[in-house]
C-alpha cells in the first residue's frame, strides 16, 4: 500500500536542480494533488504529464512530452511497487544503480518491473515526442493478485523473485482498454471506480497474453501449397459429379494429400 502522507519518489535534473519539469514530476508523482497536470513550460519544450487517478493501491499516470534539449533526471524510489509501461511514441532509457546495463523501452511495447526502494536515471531525448502511460500498483496489492492467478493455474509464483522484468508489444485489447483509461468519462468517485476495474482487466488480460497464451500449442492444420490447389480441385470435380460418386473420390483425395 502507498503511503500517501509521505513523498515515495524525489526528482533532480542532473544539469539543473532547480527545474521546474523535476518540481511538475514530483508533484504528479507524488499524490500531492490529485488529478493534478503539469505543462511543459514552452523555454523547455511542449506538452504535458498528469495524474490519471491515484489511491492507496494504484496510480496511473501519462505522459505526452517533447523537449527541446535532450535531459537526464536522477530520481529515487523509496516505496516498493510495481511498475507497468505502455510506450505509444518513440523510446525511453533508464540506468538503475547498481546496475551494468541500461533499461529501455520502445514504442509499442510494454514492460513489467518490480521495482524496490532504489536510485535511476530517466534520460529524455531531445525533439522526440515522447508518450507513455505508467501503471505503479502497491507490492501488496500485486501479490495478493498474483497469488490468485498462481493458485488457479497451478504454477509457481509470479511474485516471488526480487526482481522482475517482463517485455511484451501493446496488444490491440491491451490498447483498447488503454484508450479507455485515458478517455474516462466519469469524474471524482466514479472515476476511481471506473479505473480501478480497468486496471485489473488490464492485469487479467496482459497476465493472459504475456504468460499464459505463449504457452499454448497451435493447433491448426498447415496445408502446402499443393494441398491448398489440391483441394480447390477436388471441389471442381466435386461440383461436376453426382452425389452417389462424391464419398468414393473424398476417400480418393484425402489419402493422395496426406503425403505432403
Amino acid at each position: 500500500m502507498f503511503d500517501m502522507q509521505i513523498k515515495p519518489y524525489e526528482m533532480v535534473n542532473v544539469m539543473d536542480e532547480n527545474c521546474p519539469v523535476c518540481e511538475g514530476f514530483g508533484r504528479v508523482y507524488n499524490f500531492e494533488n490529485s488529478g493534478y497536470e503539469f505543462t511543459i513550460p514552452a523555454e523547455m519544450g511542449h506538452g504535458y504529464c498528469k495524474q490519471i487517478v491515484a489511491n492507496p493501491h494504484f496510480q496511473v499516470l501519462y505522459f505526452d512530452m517533447n523537449f527541446s534539449q535532450r535531459m537526464e533526471v536522477q530520481g529515487i524510489s523509496r516505496t516498493p511497487h510495481i511498475d507497468l509501461f505502455f510506450c505509444f511514441e518513440e523510446g525511453l532509457q533508464w540506468t538503475f544503480q547498481g546496475m551494468k546495463t541500461q533499461l529501455g523501452m520502445l514504442a509499442g511495447e510494454s514492460f513489467l518491473v518490480k521495482s524496490r526502494k532504489s536510485k535511476k536515471r530517466c534520460m529524455y531525448p531531445s525533439a522526440e515526442k515522447i508518450r507513455f502511460m505508467q501503471i505503479k500498483m502497491s507490492l501488496q496489492k500485486f501479490e495478493e493478485l498474483v497469488k490468485n492467478i498462481c493458485d488457479e493455474w497451478d504454477i509457481s509464483g509470479i511474485g516471488e523473485c526480487e526482481e522482475i522484468f517482463h517485455r511484451s508489444n501493446i496488444s490491440p485489447a491491451i490498447h483498447v482498454i488503454l484508450q479507455q483509461m485515458l478517455n474516462c468519462p466519469y469524474k471524482s468517485t466514479l472515476k476511481n471506480m471506473f479505473i480501478e476495474g480497468k486496471i485489473l482487466e488490464l492485469f487479467a488480460v496482459y497476465f493472459n497474453e504475456s504468460l499464459f497464451e505463449k504457452d499454448k500449442v497451435d493447433h491448426r492444420i498447415k496445408l502446402s501449397t499443393i494441398d491448398i490447389k489440391s483441394i480447390y480441385r477436388a471441389r471442381e470435380v466435386l461440383d461436376l459429379w453426382g452425389n452417389g460418386s462424391r464419398v468414393c473420390y473424398c476417400q480418393k483425395t484425402r489419402v493422395g494429400t496426406a503425403a505432403f
